[in-house]
């Protein structure tokens, strides 16, 4: 299930936070996979050579396991995923090649 993060603001704001969950799974990596949540985590943690502990200590959790938690579950919620990303200096891009969007989080 989804996190809204605008659900108070707009339904065109919902639309475009559903789509997170499309944008999530037809990201395609090199060997022609679609990728969940995690996945495009871990990537990202692969290509910033981020440690699971220095990411939850940039994240202010209590421990190292918070993240192999999300890591190992079968989705993620969407305010997590866009505050992993934005921890390691990326950006969650809503598009559907017309409009573009960037998802931040409300702290």
């Amino acid at each position: 299930m989804l996190t809204m993060l605008y659900s108070e603001k707009s339904a065109k704001y919902k639309k475009a936070i559903d789509s997170i969950k499309i944008l999530c799974y037809c990201n395609i990596n090199k060997e022609g996979e679609t990728m969940k949540e995690k996945d495009v985590v871990r990537a990202a943690m692969n290509k910033s050579g981020i440690t699971q502990v220095e990411l939850q200590k940039a994240l202010n959790l209590k421990s190292q396991s918070s993240i192999s938690t999300y890591l190992k579950s079968d989705s993620m919620k969407v305010d997590t995923f866009v505050k992993m990303l934005s921890a390691m200096g990326y950006k969650v891009v809503v598009t559907n090649g017309e409009n573009e969007w960037t998802v931040g989080t409300e702290d």
